[in-house]
């Protein structure tokens, strides 16, 4: 009986030091996850005072300081969202606990301007001219340099574009892809041939501000304003001879370099200048485009009906007056 009672008393002490050791683990437990949950909020937890601590004696105790460290850390979450909404827009980027917080780079809109309601990004330094690439503005920029780095092989005259190239080899080649579809010539250009068409509709839609004159394209009214301001603005580098057409200049030039770059492919008689040549062919095939209006008469030149027109009207331009 003595025995029996000595063996409770042992069993007894036994569950009564499990008993502790439970709860000693559990206080353990509450406080690791109390420090570890304080140390992911990000605003310092208010200053408790140690009448008012909380101490984790059993299962109950620790339940109750995780309800109310969850529902702090839930007001401080929804705090931090407002404030996170509202500082986005000066530039600034909460990061994760543990970390400075960042200043994004401002944000800087690139620049481009519009032409007919499509971007064009590409501008020129120089005279503010847009362009749709890269490409385009380099070709531009040679406008302003001077630069002609597309040789013709076969004369040398240099361009500041392939297309230009090509459209210059068609001089040597004899090519003329753009017929007109009222009197059959042919064109190296289309642009030749719109401004060829002028001629059968009679539009001559540039007109002189001074003395009133048309022309059928821009290029020759801006050559003709300059029979009125006296400008010669190309000059030749070898004798100093200026012009007010560059294609004047370049006629010019090959008197001194003795280049005849056009060739008739009938004859093989050579010429300076691409028109030459044209007229030339006409003495092979019999054309005389330009005819006399009063009497019908034909002429291979426009100049030659003009000398013509003359007889008719009486006029003496070469007269010295008496």
């Amino acid at each position: 009986m003595e025995l029996s009672a000595c063996q409770f008393m042992q069993d007894l002490s036994h569950q009564y030091n499990y008993e502790e050791e439970l709860i000693l683990a559990d206080q353990q437990l509450c406080c690791q996850e109390k420090n570890c949950s304080l140390n992911w909020e990000k605003p310092e937890p208010p200053q408790v005072k140690e009448e008012q601590q909380v101490h984790c004696s059993n299962h109950e105790g620790e339940q109750h300081v995780l309800n109310a460290e969850t529902q702090h850390s839930m007001v401080t979450s929804a705090s931090e969202s407002n404030r996170i909404k509202s500082e986005i827009s000066c530039d600034v980027i909460l990061c994760p606990p543990g970390k400075k917080n960042l200043k994004c780079k401002p944000f800087v809109k690139p620049f481009s301007c519009k032409r007919k309601g499509k971007a064009h990004p590409f501008s020129c330094k120089t005279c503010g001219k847009c362009f749709r690439n890269a490409g385009q503005l380099t070709v531009h920029m040679r406008t302003h340099t001077g630069e002609r780095p597309f040789p013709c092989k076969t004369c040398g005259k240099c361009f500041s574009n392939v297309s230009g190239l090509n459209v210059h080899m068609r001089t040597h080649t004899g090519e003329r892809p753009f017929p007109c579809k009222t009197c059959g010539k042919c064109f190296m250009q289309s642009g030749d041939l719109n401004v060829h068409m002028r001629t059968h509709t009679g539009e001559k839609p540039f007109s002189c501000q001074t003395c009133g004159k048309c022309f059928t394209r821009n290029g020759e009214l801006t050559d003709h304003m300059r029979t009125h301001t006296g400008e010669k603005p190309f000059s030749c580098k070898t004798c100093g001879k200026c012009f007010r057409i560059t294609g004047h200049l370049t006629r010019h030039i090959r008197t001194h370099t003795g280049k005849k770059p056009y060739s008739c492919k009938t004859c093989g008689k050579c010429f300076i200048q691409s028109g030459d040549l044209t007229v030339h062919m006409r003495t092979h095939t019999g054309e005389k485009p330009f005819s006399c209006q009063t009497c019908g008469k034909c002429y291979t030149q426009n100049s030659k009906l003009t000398a013509h027109m003359r007889t008719h009207t009486g006029e003496k331009p070469l007269s010295i007056p008496t």
